[in-house]
């Protein structure tokens, strides 16, 4: 099992300690609650492939992605977004605008999607290979479900939004039908590397020794050492905005949903989420030193990935500043069986944008222009750091 260097779960409180002017202690709204507050996703992507040797020194292969998706996400959004008074700006209090609690739910059981790839031994010690992935966009129906009237006066969580005399869900609305659509494009992919390898004598495992003369590389006895530079890209700047659509009951234009528990608020007919990121390019360079010929072998590299966003649409969704990672592993032979066993640490460059961001929150407020808040929502700094463990086993025979 692979799993993909990507984002799987994001979970941030709902409310974080606060101290006010006067010292008092309290618990506030999480000020990143237009943004995300918990998301989950799981992406599976079963893949068959073929590779076939056209000479002794070249080989190709392709192989069919079925990708599958599954995504949960939450976050707030604004009832009312009333205007500001004169010489005043707006505020993402949630006293003035009565914050709704939304969950989105989609799944996409059919992402196509292939990979080709090809290794070439211009020399003996010489090594050129490139890599292409291409998959189809995450596209699919989304179910909504949102919560309103949530918080008390003080900030803390309401338990009994609902009075005596309306019904117990008074502040919920759960659509039965899927009434939204969901469109998030995946960025192509590609790599092209060059290997040095430094032969050493050895003993060849039984494995391999073909019978019929062919021929069977192995560099854990063939090699004494190997190093090898890769050039990536990632076409990163297909992802302009996360597309969320939500025309209407039954896919009428204009029958806005209602928000229960909201005086007039609606769910958007367009809740788009902006992300205007940036292609990727990336160097990552390493090698393998064959300790001990046909049993042990470690390994360390590195590598450096340029900035995917412009910092004034800082997200919490994805982190894609610049990144520097270093890593480390070896590889123990058992018989046919080689076990690896890796570790990685990512460094990420923070995305700061000063407090000004370029991102506005979702409104059910018809008043304001496009059903959004009347303040960007994503003003702050994003760090991030990412440790990664991975470990492995290949049979031959």
């Amino acid at each position: 099992m692979l799993g993909p260097h990507a984002v799987g779960g994001t979970e941030y409180p709902e409310t974080v300690p606060y101290t006010d002017s006067f010292g008092n202690a309290a618990e506030q709204p999480f000020a990143g609650r237009y943004l995300v507050t918990q998301g989950n996703s799981v992406l599976v992507l079963p893949t068959i492939s073929a590779g076939y040797a056209v000479t002794d020194w070249l080989s190709v292969g392709a192989g069919f992605i079925w990708g599958i998706a599954t995504l949960e996400y939450s976050n707030f959004s604004e009832a009312l977004s009333p205007a500001p008074g004169a010489g005043k700006q707006p505020s993402d209090s949630f006293f003035d605008h009565g914050d709704v609690k939304a969950t989105l739910k989609a799944t996409d059981a059919f992402i196509p999607g292939f990979v080709i790839g090809g290794l070439a031994e211009v020399t003996s010690r010489l090594d050129v290979g490139f890599w292409f992935k291409w998959m189809d966009s995450v596209d699919s129906d989304a179910d909504i479900n949102t919560e309103s009237r949530y918080w008390q006066g003080n900030g803390k969580k309401n338990d009994q939004p609902c009075l005596p005399s309306e019904a117990p869900d008074c502040n919920i609305t759960d659509p039965e039908d899927k009434e939204g659509h969901l469109h998030f494009p995946t960025p192509m992919e590609a790599r092209l590397g060059v290997r040095y390898h430094h032969p050493r004598p050895g003993i060849r495992p039984r494995w391999a020794k073909r019978a019929d003369g062919g021929r069977v590389r192995d560099p854990m006895s063939e090699d004494l050492f190997d190093i090898e530079v890769d050039f990536t890209w990632a076409n990163n700047s297909a992802v302009d905005t996360l597309e969320l659509r939500f025309p209407g009951r039954g896919g009428l234009e204009g029958a806005e949903i209602p928000v229960n528990g909201t005086p007039g608020g609606v769910i958007p007919g367009n809740a788009d989420v902006p992300h205007e990121w940036k292609d990727v390019f990336g160097v990552r360079l390493g090698g393998d030193f064959v300790v001990l010929p046909n049993l042990l072998a470690l390994r360390a590299g590195g590598f450096v990935e340029t900035k995917g966003q412009d910092d004034k649409y800082l997200n919490l969704d994805f982190h894609v500043g610049e990144k520097v990672g270093l890593g480390g592993g070896a590889t123990v032979r058992v018989g046919p069986v080689d076990i690896s066993a890796a570790f990685q640490h990512t460094f990420y460059g923070d995305i700061d944008n000063n407090g000004v961001g370029a991102i506005y929150g979702l409104s059910g407020d018809a008043t304001t222009s496009g059903n959004r808040t009347r303040q960007t929502v994503n003003g702050g700094v994003l760090t991030s750091s990412l440790n990664e463990v991975a470990l492995g086993g290949t049979l031959r025979f």
